[in-house]
């Protein structure tokens, strides 16, 4: 109730009057005393101001509870500082893995694109039966045919990555440049930091040499000058334009970049069927994505008229146009990958939290009889649970500010080793969200923590008399105890199981045969600029003279020239014939299609079945291939195919003669099927050509020595033989091996250290739960061993409290992990995700990794020497 002003009055008249009584006592005058106490009380209507604004707003009364409340907490935390830096370790650990992995879900799945209105944008794709694993682009002809005849769609642009050569003076440099459309802006809304986006009038056959840089590419090569823009730099040997610098952050969906340049499609080109375009469209507004697929198959079904050459109606029975948003088309499968990992590193966070708050109630059993005498004096319920709930967020608010900061550090770790190929990288920070959910969990956890003395301690007399005369604590405060270290080591059980079914497929990839010896061999890329090598002779005879001089080096043993590296970047594939037809499914089947200079199959390490093509039939333009095993069973099953030719031509001739088989390539990946694929020479049969003179290639090196060490003497000799020649990507095949396994690398990792934590927590909170229990019966114990029960009956009592406790958490673990199980199936590689094996090892260590922490306050009890028990 507020009080009246009258009230206040009276109240001061009172306390003056209490001090001028004192005075007279003390011998002054009545007048005079009465004036000497107004005077010291001070000026009265003022106090009574103060008074009456303190009663309406008890802001300083809050805030001084508060501060007492803090003070208390942080006494109560340093009074028991081995407990509290158990607790404040255990949930800053959970809280940092939860958030970093929260960050990378946040950042990679849950953000939106980086574009205006970014739901509304859609990435185009090719769909070929038999190759569905590696979708095409579009053609050229499809992009004018959707981008002029579709009916939901408004705007399209087109986009096209290669590598190229960029020359200025701070001299040479491998660079991965965008061909796009004009119109690629317009779809994607993205802002100009400096200068212009590519024009129209640019973006046409002989157009103008005109590029756009990146703003990390502009930053990083020339400083963040703006003056660039205007200049002129030598692009694949062609002087061209800067004519501006995309914004900050700005990124090419998929893939960073470094340059744009114009596409410069010509729309009156005779149809290809060559699918190398990356489409990306924004819808119109209002529009559902399933009415644009529509509107897409209904012109799917008018490729064969309008390019009968292309899109022959054999081909179409296998081909659609498919339509994906384009954050699904970013984020790709990594996106299942990430939300499993933030699922494992919650449950370590729920078994951090549990085990803090199995600490808690022992705390909680200490401070029974504080609890009792707050509430004596007058602590009404509602001040107890103010009280406890300050003392519980402090833990948590500071385990939270050491949480983000572990995240902080783990994400610079985690994103520097590169461990796995993750899309939107550049995005990912700790930012507000991270913050955000941070402090949720903390302030979850503090509420929960703050309620626990509250909840499981009784004031006043019931306090002193609960449990009987040894305090032991009461049923339900083991119980919940019990519980809590019990679904601790259920959740370590399913950690374990996941963390068992990666590492045996990731053993079982690693002994996978990729079908050529990895082992001395060096692989880099190289771009050959057109200005100067211009036809397949100039191609070929630079080709001819990397590998010869290379070969020269000391330790060398053979190098080669192709297009397409194994598990590093494998073939798109090429419609294929053969001269003698077969069955008529199996004609304009989708092959990879690979050009490899001689020498490619010894320096790569394939077996191959009959020859391999040499330089004198390659400088004679004979046609000669090798094929993989799985195409020869697909055409040829059980025959020689050597001898038979194909041709990789709509209309059939010219064709090539198949002089080899190469054994059990697995090129898209160890845990893909061995690979279709033609390995074509460089030169084509004369005069007709199936594909344009490769350019974009890549070397392999093998070495007798350490591939590693020849890197600077082979770049000598590129330099050698053409200074604009930069290398580029350069890598042993082994590592190529190990980066194809990344993802299962990674999530292996990752998932393996979130069960040892989870171990390592369930063991603590085995040991502390049983500990607690035996200090609690240590006069029975001492009871026990003065009457001559024999130690190890000591020791079973002790140990056999834990056996209902361990197999009730197995039980329940083994149960959530043949539930759960299926979440990886994706990720295992010749493993069933119900192994039952494993289950069954991963709960023996789980119960191993139990018993032992029962044993350890075991053995302390049996050592309880019984006459100091008793006189305790």
């Amino acid at each position: 109730m507020t009080p009246r002003p009258d009230d206040i009055d009276r109240e001061l008249r009172f306390h003056i009057e209490m001090r001028a009584r004192e005075l007279e006592a003390a011998g002054l005058p009545a007048e005079r005393a009465r004036r000497e106490a107004e005077r010291m009380f001070g000026r009265r209507r003022r106090i009574a101001a103060r008074c009456a604004r303190a009663w309406r707003r008890p802001k300083g009364v809050i805030m001084e509870t508060l501060r007492h409340d803090l003070r208390d907490a942080l006494r109560a935390m340093l009074r028991q500082p081995g407990l509290t830096a158990v607790m404040f370790a255990t949930l800053a650990l959970g809280l940092g893995a939860t958030t970093a992995i929260f960050t990378l879900v946040e950042a990679v799945v849950l953000r939106p694109l980086a574009y205006p209105e970014s739901d509304r944008l859609i990435w185009l794709h090719s769909r070929v039966k038999g190759y569905e694993a590696r979708p095409w682009g579009a053609s050229s002809a499809g992009y004018f045919h959707f981008r002029d005849r579709n009916e939901t769609l408004a705007s399209m642009g087109a986009f096209s990555v290669n590598q190229t050569n960029l020359v200025d003076g701070a001299g040479a440099e491998r660079v991965s440049v965008a061909s796009a459309t004009a119109s690629l802006r317009d779809v994607l809304r993205v802002p100009m930091a400096h200068g212009r986006w590519i024009a129209p009038e640019e973006d046409v056959p002989n157009g103008p040499a005109v590029i756009a840089l990146s703003h990390a590419f502009w930053q990083r090569r020339y400083g963040g000058d703006p003056a660039i823009v205007g200049r002129s730099i030598s692009i694949a040997g062609v002087p061209t334009e800067v004519i501006g610098v995309l914004g900050r952050g700005v990124e090419l969906p998929l893939e960073p970049v470094e340059i744009y340049g114009p596409l410069r499609l010509n729309p009156d080109a005779p149809a290809i069927n060559s699918h190398y375009l990356s489409v990306v469209a924004r819808m119109k507004a209002a529009v559902p994505i399933a009415t644009v697929r529509a509107d897409l198959r209904r012109l799917d079904g008018q490729l064969t008229e309008r390019f009968p050459n292309a899109y022959p109606r054999s081909f179409m029975s296998t081909f659609a146009t498919e339509v994906l948003p384009l954050r699904d088309r970013v984020v790709g499968s990594i996106s299942r990958t990430l939300w499993i990992l933030l699922a494992a590193v919650s449950l370590v966070l729920l078994i951090a939290c549990a085990n803090v708050a199995s600490l808690y109630l022992v705390r909680t059993e200490a401070r029974r009889r504080e609890i009792a005498i707050r509430a004596a004096v007058g602590a009404t319920r509602r001040r107890l649970a103010g009280h406890f709930i300050v003392e519980g967020l402090l833990l948590t608010g500071c385990a939270a500010a050491a949480g983000l900061a572990l995240a902080a550090v783990s994400l610079r770790v985690l994103l520097a080793a590169e461990a796995v190929e993750i899309p939107r990288l550049q995005e990912i920070e700790i930012r507000a969200s991270s913050v955000a959910f941070a402090a949720a969990i903390a302030v979850a956890a503090g509420l929960i923590l703050g309620l626990i003395p509250l909840a499981h301690a009784r004031g006043g007399i019931a306090a002193l008399s609960d449990g009987g005369r040894t305090m032991t604590a009461s049923r339900g405060r083991q119980a919940l105890r019990r519980t809590l270290v019990g679904a601790e080591m259920a959740l370590a059980l399913v950690l374990l199981s996941a963390a068992l079914l990666l590492a045996q497929s990731f053993s079982r990839l690693r002994a996978v045969e990729p079908g050529f010896r990895p082992d001395g061999v060096l692989a880099f890329d190289l771009s050959l600029p057109f200005l100067r090598y211009r036809t397949h002779d100039d191609v070929a005879r630079a080709h001819r003279e990397v590998t010869s001089r290379l070969e020269t080096l000391p330790g060398v043993e053979r190098a080669a020239v192709t297009t397409d590296v194994p598990l590093v970047s494998w073939a798109g594939c090429v419609a294929t014939w053969m001269e003698r037809p077969g069955a008529a499914e199996q004609q304009g089947r989708c092959v990879s299609v690979v050009n490899a200079t001689p020498g490619f199959a010894e320096a790569l390490g394939l077996r191959v079945t009959g020859a391999t093509p040499g330089w004198a039939l390659h400088d004679a333009h004979q046609g000669r291939v090798l094929i993989t095993r799985a195409l020869a069973e697909r055409y040829w099953p059980g025959q020689d195919p050597v001898g038979q030719r194909v041709s990789s031509y709509w209309t059939g001739p010219p064709f090539y003669e198949i002089s080899g088989v190469v054994e059990g390539l697995r090129a898209a990946g160890l845990d893909e099927p061995p690979v279709e694929a033609l390995i074509y020479p460089v030169l084509p049969i004369q005069p007709r050509s199936t594909w344009i003179p490769p350019r974009q290639v890549s070397v392999i090196v093998r070495a007798r020595v350490d591939p590693q060490s020849l890197a600077a003497a082979v770049r000598r000799e590129i330099n050698a033989i053409d200074s604009e020649l930069p290398m580029a990507n350069v890598m042993t095949m082994e590592q190529a091996v190990a980066r194809s396994m990344s993802r299962v690398t990674f999530v292996m990792t990752l998932i393996a250290l979130a069960a040892g934590m989870a171990l390592i927590l369930s063991l603590i909170g085995v040991y502390g739960v049983l500990s607690h229990l035996a200090d609690q019966r240590r006069s029975e114990i001492g009871i026990r061993i003065a009457l001559g029960a024999p130690l190890a009956s000591v020791r079973r009592l002790i140990v056999g409290q834990s056996f209902v406790l361990i197999a009730a958490g197995i039980a329940a673990g083994s149960a959530v992990s043949l539930l759960t199980s299926r979440t990886l199936s994706s990720m295992l590689f010749g493993v069933e995700p119900r192994d039952l094996p494993t289950l069954a090892f991963a709960a023996a260590v789980v119960g191993i990794t139990g018993l032992v922490a029962a044993w350890m306050p075991a053995a302390r009890a049996a050592r309880i020497n019984p006459i100091e028990s008793l006189r305790g």
